[in-house]
C-alpha cells in the first residue's frame, strides 16, 4: 500500500487531500492517506512526502496540480519548471521531520 503524507501549516493543504482521494480512486493501489499540521511550518504550499521522499508541492493551478499529483504518486520524477524542491531529513543532527535543504 502506497502512503503519501500531507505537511502543512498555517496556509493549509490547499485543496490536496481531496485531489488525492479523487486521484486514489482511478489506481489500482490503494493509497493511505496522512495528513500532519505543523504550526511552525515556514512554506506557502504544503510538503508531500511520497514513500519516504519529501516534496514542496507548489503549482499555479488544479490541473496542474492534478497532473503533478499523479506523476508523483505514479513514481515518476517531475521537475519541468524545476518548481520541485526535494527534502532531506536524513541528518543525524537533526530531528526526524526537520527539513534540510
Amino acid at each position: 500500500m502506497l502512503t503519501v503524507k500531507v505537511i502543512h501549516g498555517l496556509n493549509g493543504d490547499m485543496n490536496l487531500v481531496s485531489m488525492i482521494y479523487e486521484l486514489s480512486r482511478s489506481f489500482k493501489e490503494k493509497i493511505s492517506i496522512d495528513e500532519e499540521v505543523d504550526l511552525l511550518y515556514d512554506h506557502q504550499y504544503p510538503t508531500l512526502e511520497v514513500n519516504g521522499r519529501r516534496v514542496v508541492f507548489d503549482f499555479l493551478t488544479e490541473e496542474e496540480a492534478r497532473v503533478k499529483l499523479s506523476k508523483l504518486i505514479k513514481g515518476e520524477v517531475v521537475d519541468s519548471r524545476g518548481d520541485f524542491k526535494f527534502l532531506s531529513t536524513s541528518n543525524s543532527s537533526f530531528a526526524d521531520g526537520v527539513p534540510i535543504y
